[in-house]
């Protein structure tokens, strides 16, 4: 990989901007993670004043004055990327996102932390929740506090990863970000704690899981020029990614739901647990879609070394 080749990522990105500190996280996020030559939509989303009339419409400059000033904060930070700013009123922020990720063919949707921000008009509780329930493109969240900080970029990116075909779409996500930007890899998968089970099914329930055999698996996907780590977590598993979010980690990518609607977000409680608390910017990758999943079961590129066996410890290397 040359040097040109680094330093990109998604190149049509939406923001959602309220003005609030959770709006500054999400573009600074979107700063971090996009390409330097990103198309990038700052999107503010008014209610309705009264019962609408339709589900939402883009404001004129008549009816939104002065927009240059309102969005100079996010405009400023992300100065060099090409930013168009959009107001709209609507009866949900969600349903303008999505549709605009559908008709503008955007490669990524970046909001504040719909947990830990303030309250405001756009993003807190049930609209970004809405979001993140939805959307037919990747979601990134920012932490709150996240553009307080310096950040020079993604230099550590891990996934979550179980063997399942959602985590295998997030795993393809992590993987070319990870190429892109040059960054390390770091694959974690959780072996959680087995609940004590009586009776005839107790030895059933109670086997653990082949972890290794799992990260086994990831290694045949992943591209050998990435610096990776294999790391094995135990305990809840929000909790273990959580924690492990803050071991140098600058962004943290996991899969949708594994049920629900096909080439869609759905957040499950684990993922949204782990966006609560979260130190590191976390991309929700949505399922994949039938023709994806048939293709995961019937290709098997291996571009990895074989691996060595390793893996029993908490952090192993490739």
């Amino acid at each position: 990989m040359t040097e040109s080749d680094r330093d990109q990522g998604p190149r049509r990105l939406l923001v959602g901007y309220d003005g609030s500190e959770g709006a500054e996280d999400a573009v600074e996020l979107c700063r971090v993670i996009s390409a330097p030559d990103a198309h990038v939509v700052v999107v503010d989303v008014l209610p309705y004043p009264g019962a609408p009339s339709e589900a939402f419409r883009l404001l004129t400059s008549a009816e939104f004055p002065a927009p240059e000033d309102y969005f100079a904060p996010a405009t400023s930070r992300l100065a060099g990327r090409q930013v168009e700013t959009l107001t709209y009123v609507g009866d949900s922020p969600a349903r303008v996102f999505e549709s605009m990720a559908e008709s503008e063919r955007l490669e990524l949707i970046v909001v504040g932390s719909p947990h830990l921000g303030p309250v405001g008009r756009i993003l807190a509780g049930s609209a970004a929740e809405a979001l993140l329930h939805g959307a037919p493109v990747p979601v990134a969240t920012a932490p709150h506090g996240y553009a307080g900080a310096t950040h020079e970029g993604l230099k550590r990116i891990a996934v979550a990863y179980d063997g399942g075909e959602e985590s295998r779409a997030a795993l393809a996500y992590a993987q070319a970000l990870a190429l892109e930007r040059g960054a390390a890899l770091d694959v974690l998968t959780v072996e959680r704690p087995v609940d004590p089970v009586g009776g005839a099914i107790a030895l059933t329930m109670s086997l653990p899981e082949n972890i290794d055999e799992i990260q086994r698996q990831a290694l045949h996907e992943i591209d050998p020029s990435i610096e990776l780590r294999r790391r094995r977590l135990k305990g809840e598993t929000a909790e273990a990614l959580v924690e492990a979010c803050g071991d140098g980690v600058d962004l943290l990518v996991i899969g949708s739901r594994g049920y629900g609607t096909i080439e869609r977000v759905l957040l499950g409680s684990t993922s949204a647990a782990v966006i609560a608390a979260a130190s590191c910017p976390v991309v929700v990758v949505p399922r994949p879609s039938e023709a994806g999943r048939r293709r995961h079961r019937t290709t098997g590129v291996s571009v990895g070394a074989p691996d060595d066996g390793a893996g029993s410890g908490a952090v192993d290397a490739r």
